[in-house]
């Protein structure tokens, strides 16, 4: 009765990572068309830019992934029974990987003119922006027509 309790379990969680897999690549699809549109980009530039750029996302992903990863498991302890030399090396940890965020973002906004041009590499910013509040805004229309 374990084993087969244990097995369900494995597979639920194995369907849910991979529906939130799907997720996403299905997010970073939109995202591509809707930037690639947006910027006018020539399938020269795209065949540079979009190597670059999913660099950049994956790498933010993974250390914003980290964050939250060290940020979750500090939560889960009980606030007293955290030391002082736990909380000075945790704080560490997440104040370097905020920095390592920040100054991956700003050397990928230093590189991307060089990519695009220094007007498409500004309208990038806004672009991305926008694609945030128009997602953002279908999520939150979706979840307002599932409770009514």
């Amino acid at each position: 009765m374990k084993n087969i309790l244990i097995t369900t379990l494995v597979l639920l969680l194995g369907f849910q990572v991979e529906a939130q897999e799907n997720r996403r690549e299905r997010i970073k699809s939109l995202k591509v068309a809707y930037l690639t549109e947006k910027l006018e980009l020539t399938p020269e530039e795209a065949a540079e830019f979009w190597p670059a750029y999913n660099e950049y996302e994956n790498l933010v992903f993974d250390l914003k992934a980290s964050l939250g990863q060290t940020l979750r498991e500090i939560s889960r302890k009980d606030p007293e029974k955290v030391s002082e030399k736990e909380a000075i090396e945790t704080q560490k940890r997440v104040v370097a990987l905020r920095k390592e965020i920040a100054q991956t973002e700003i050397s990928f906004r230093e590189y991307s003119p060089e990519l695009l041009g220094a007007k498409k590499a500004l309208y990038l910013d806004i672009y991305e922006e926008r694609f945030k509040r128009e997602l953002l805004k279908k999520l939150q229309d979706r979840r307002q027509g599932q409770k009514r």
